[in-house]
């Protein structure tokens, strides 16, 4: 018996062995499956905690094995909070499948519960799958198919555009070209050609000379020229930068739109001279009558002419509005803009308006003036702007009430009030009021009379002058327009001591270069400057000019706008571009200097001054004098009289490249500033520690001795009385970085940019 329970041990101890190995088998094909393919293998029991982590992607979750096995999935994945929460949902009993991206892999993970063979959950199996370069491929075909619909997309739209497009090489080679629609255009063929090749000398000059200042400066040049070969036609050319060496060009033809510009213009010079020549005859014609030229007129003819001679009235100002209008819009108004004092034209334009402000039964008022204020205006249009606010304010004016005036001065700019006490611009039309012929409704044009023309012109106008037209309204207090322009600040006397009045101690004469064609004009400028001491170099043209000034260097540059080859504002934003010249001072002496000054601002490329033909020897001495200390000491130095240490902070950064500033955190420290030191303009908070900044106003410029410009800048709102000794006011929340520049800049004379 005993023999027997032996033999049966060993037949079961034999089985079990049998049974373990068969086990080990089993996980040692697994653990070669598991080592031999892409995947990650973790086993969670019902606790959450890790009883299996193999894989040869593992580590792109993580973790590894040895750390892993015996730690709680929370802990071994809290950087994964998605797959630990997955790991619980399949430990709930849900197969859950999801995608993890973890350190540039992207990995596909299914996570299943794992149950006995009573069917109880002991424990989830999650499989994870690199697929990385799966996706990748996916997302690269993915974006090939856009692309390859945007191409097809761009080339239907390309197709459909009746412009001639070509690509065009630096060196005047046609890369590609699409053929135009609707006019004539180079074929296919033309690539690999040049412009030379195929198109008249003088249009590839013209093409290949915009071509360079396109791919020079980046900015889209636009020019028109005619095709005289067969149908001749007008065309208009843009080309824009296309990399770094080659231009597109888009060519459109343009002679309808010529053709209809000749048709209007062939309307406007008929109405100009078939219809104002006969009304301006039969105005003065009726207006002698009613004068009693021909002796006493009954009263019923009289009432008649009266009729005759206001119509004809109305008839002109429509006639000239419509005649406006078509000069704004195609840029042949002229404009002859001039320092000029800004009260004369405002008193000239409310005495031209009184009188119909008289029949209307209001009056006019002038509630505040700035004797003295100059801009730089044509004057004639100003008043035009003018007289039309004025007779708008009275004609919505109730009767026996005033419309006010007034003229102020803010953030280095001058503006004109018109304030009448109507009923306000209706909310639904203050957004079109500017449009042409607009008005507020049909009965207005009835009831008050008017084209609804003049705003739009007057706004126009203003724009061209360089400022602004505005409003404010409401029903229960009227309406407010008003013209803003910038204050020009004039060349005035100097004191005998100020350092533009004398040239500064250089130890040799200042030297200037002239860039002038003219050589009589040149030869003028030159006696002029020796004259006053400088020094004078002559050059003739642009190429010549930047040949000069890279063998040695000037103090102070003149250039006139007109040059052969390349013009004087492609110039000066070439020398600006380049660190030798970048902050060259440089006074435009051209007979196109105010049309310069409009194309690229007062301030874009620093220029010291803007001088017309004939020359001004007087201010063209100053100025160069002006330029010459600016040389020497480019940066203009400013005194910022300010406690709060954040804005003397944001201050200081908004001028770091521009000027030297020195600050002052109270009365005391200003006054030691004052005392010891010179500057070109002070920068005053009005709320100091020990008092108040308007004390210093009475004695800056005297302790100086020189007219040193203040600007208040200040939190609080300041009366005309309290400023009266200041330059200028900026409120600081109401004063853009911007604007603080354009003040500082227009008021010490110095190229800040």
């Amino acid at each position: 018996q005993q023999a027997s329970l032996v033999n049966q041990l060993q037949t079961e101890l034999a089985e079990r062995q049998a049974m373990a190995a068969a086990l080990r088998s089993s996980q040692e094909r697994l653990q070669a499956m598991v080592s031999s393919a892409l995947i990650a293998l973790i086993a969670t029991n019902q606790a959450g905690i890790v009883t299996l982590c193999t894989g040869t992607i593992l580590h792109r979750l993580g973790g590894a094995s040895p750390t892993l096995v015996g730690c709680p999935i929370v802990e071994a994945y809290a950087h994964l909070p998605t797959l630990v929460e997955d790991i619980r949902q399949a430990l709930a009993g849900k197969t859950v499948t999801s995608t993890i991206e973890h350190d540039g892999v992207i990995l596909d993970v299914r996570h299943s519960p794992q149950t006995s063979p009573e069917g109880t959950i002991v424990g989830a199996i999650s499989v994870a799958i690199d697929v990385t370069e799966q996706k990748q491929a996916e997302e690269a075909l993915r974006q090939s198919e856009i692309l390859r619909q945007s191409d097809a997309k761009s080339r239907v739209l390309l197709d459909a555009l009746p412009d001639a497009i070509y690509r065009i090489h630096r060196d005047g080679t046609y890369l590609d070209c699409k053929p135009s629609t609707s006019c004539q255009s180079l074929p296919d063929a033309v690539i690999g050609t040049r412009l030379t090749d195929v198109l008249p000398e003088e249009i590839a000059q013209q093409i290949m000379t915009h071509l360079n200042q396109a791919l020079k400066t980046g900015v889209t040049q636009v020019f028109e020229h005619q095709l005289e070969g067969g149908k001749p036609c007008d065309l208009e050319v843009r080309l824009v930068v296309n990399g770094k060496d080659e231009v597109l060009a888009i060519v459109r033809d343009i002679s309808d739109r010529k053709k209809v510009d000749r048709l209007k213009n062939e309307f406007v010079s008929t109405v100009s001279h078939e219809l104002r020549t006969p009304l301006t005859s039969i105005r003065g014609s009726l207006g002698l009558l009613l004068g009693g030229i021909a002796g006493d007129i009954p009263a019923e003819a009289t009432e008649l002419i009266s009729i005759g001679y206001k119509n004809s009235e109305r008839l002109i100002l429509l006639i000239n509005d419509i005649l406006d209008i078509e000069k704004i819009e195609s840029g042949k108004m002229n404009f002859s803009l001039k320092p000029t004092e800004l009260m004369p034209l405002v008193e000239q334009a409310i005495e031209a308006t009184r009188a119909y402000a008289e029949q209307l039964n209001v009056t006019l008022e002038l509630t505040h003036t700035q004797p003295g204020a100059i801009v730089n205006v044509d004057g004639e249009r100003l008043i035009q702007v003018l007289t039309n606010l004025l007779s708008n304010a009275a004609k919505f004016s109730p009767v026996n009430h005033q419309v006010r005036v007034a003229v102020t001065r803010y953030s280095g700019f001058l503006r004109v009030s018109v304030h009448d006490q109507g009923s306000g611009i209706p909310e639904e039309f203050r957004d079109r009021i500017f449009q042409k012929f607009a008005q507020a409704d049909s009965s207005d044009s009835r009831q008050k009379g008017g084209t609804g023309l003049g705003l739009s012109i007057a706004k126009a106008i203003m724009e061209r002058l360089g400022g602004q037209l505005s409003f404010d309204s409401d029903s229960s207090s009227g309406t407010t327009f008003y013209c803003d322009l910038p204050e020009w600040l004039p060349f005035c006397s100097l004191p005998e001591n100020h350092p533009f009045t004398r040239l500064p101690e250089l130890g040799h004469a200042p030297r200037i270069l002239v860039c002038e064609d003219d050589s009589d004009i040149s030869m003028l400028l030159k006696m002029m400057l020796q004259q006053e001491g400088f020094c004078v170099d002559i050059v003739h043209s642009a190429q010549a000019a930047k040949q000069r000034l890279s063998q040695r260097p000037y103090h102070a540059m003149t250039l006139d706008l007109a040059l052969p080859g390349q013009d004087g504002i492609s110039l000066l934003r070439e020398l600006r571009l380049q660190n030798s010249t970048r902050s060259l001072p440089i006074v435009v002496v051209s007979a196109k200097a105010q049309q310069g000054r409009e194309e690229i601002g007062d301030a874009e490329f620093a220029v010291i001054d803007w001088l017309d033909k004939p020359i001004d020897q007087s201010r063209l001495v100053t100025v160069c004098k002006q330029a010459v200390v600016q040389s020497q000491n480019p940066q203009p130095k400013i005194l910022h009289i300010e406690d709060n240490s954040d804005l003397v902070q944001v201050i200081a950064l908004l001028l770091k490249h521009d000027a030297e500033i020195c600050h002052a955190a109270s009365l005391q420290q200003a006054q030691q500033k004052l005392d010891t030191e010179t500057f070109d303009l002070i920068l005053l908070d009005l709320s100091l520690p020990d008092g108040s900044g308007l004390e210093l106003l009475p004695i800056i410029n005297a302790q100086t001795g020189l007219p040193t410009p203040v600007v208040l800048f200040s939190a609080q709102e300041v009366s005309a009385e309290t400023a009266r000794d200041a330059t200028t006011v900026l409120v600081k929340s109401r004063t853009s970085n911007q604007e603080l520049l354009h003040t500082i800049k227009s008021l010490v004379g110095y190229s800040l940019t």
